[in-house]
């Protein structure tokens, strides 16, 4: 009899150790879900003050100067930018004087002889054509296939009276249009423009129609902080980054029809 009621108590123990065993998983399972629901509260709540908070708009550069920013998109650039880009690019390329403008503010009226950059032909090898070192530069906001073709092209219209100072030219423009979208990233800018051309100091200078669509497309700006201070403002790297920095280039150039002007 003793045997039976041992082995009753038996079963009886098992049963409530499973049972508690069940219960505790159960205080388990329900705790890791209790958890995961506060965290995904916790983030959501991150998400709503994330979304209400304004985008900043205040950049503070390394020199300690402050300029407002505005965010846009990889492929985005606003009409103001491509518009100010246009211009100074075709000023620096077709603006000709025969000397290098000084940066230093101490010595500004002083002026360095512009010597050009030696541009080679086709079909010419014992004679190459030259251009002008700003526009040299200004090159470098080209795209690499036009700007090969477009510095051969600019070569042979550059006189070397330009470089003993008996000639200059200067880029006036008229009329930048707002630029037009021809697909994402590109757009076409339509330029009503002169060259007015000095030859031999005369007083009054000749006046050269120049109207042109300027295709230019949004490229990546480069970034040379591997640079050591001391060789930014002199290396060849430090002039494409100028010419670029704005995330803009130059990839093809064609006139504007007479007939379109009214």
């Amino acid at each position: 009899m003793s045997l039976g009621i041992t082995g009753k108590f038996k079963k009886v123990s098992e049963n409530l150790s499973l049972r508690d065993s069940f219960g505790s998983l159960v205080l388990i399972c329900l705790g890791g879900v209790s958890l995961t629901v506060l965290f995904q509260i916790i983030l959501f709540f991150n998400y709503v003050k994330l979304s209400t908070k304004p985008p900043p708009t205040l950049v503070q550069l390394s020199n300690g100067q402050s300029i407002t920013v505005k965010g846009i998109g990889n492929l985005e650039r606003t009409d103001e930018s491509i518009q100010k880009f246009t211009r100074d690019i075709l000023s620096l390329t077709f603006t000709w004087t025969g000397h290098l403008p000084t940066t230093d503010a101490a010595a500004e009226g002083n002026y360095q002889k512009d010597t050009g950059v030696s541009i080679t032909l086709p079909g010419k090898t014992t004679q190459n054509g030259k251009i002008t070192t700003a526009a040299y530069e200004a090159s470098f906001a080209f795209e690499l296939n036009f700007r090969q073709e477009f510095l051969k092209s600019l070569a042979e219209l550059v006189p070397e009276s330009v470089f003993k100072s008996d000639t200059q030219m200067a880029f006036i423009p008229i009329y930048i249009d707002k630029p037009m979208q021809v697909a994402p990233g590109k757009w076409k800018v339509i330029v009503i423009s002169n060259l007015m051309m000095l030859k031999n100091g005369q007083p009054m200078g000749e006046l050269v129609r120049f109207n042109k669509e300027i295709y230019v497309r949004a490229v990546v700006p480069p970034n040379y902080d591997f640079l050591p201070p001391e060789t930014k403002s002199k290396s060849l790297a430090s002039q494409v980054m100028n010419m670029r920095q704005s995330g803009l280039e130059i990839y093809a150039i064609s006139d504007y029809k007479q007939q379109d002007l009214q």
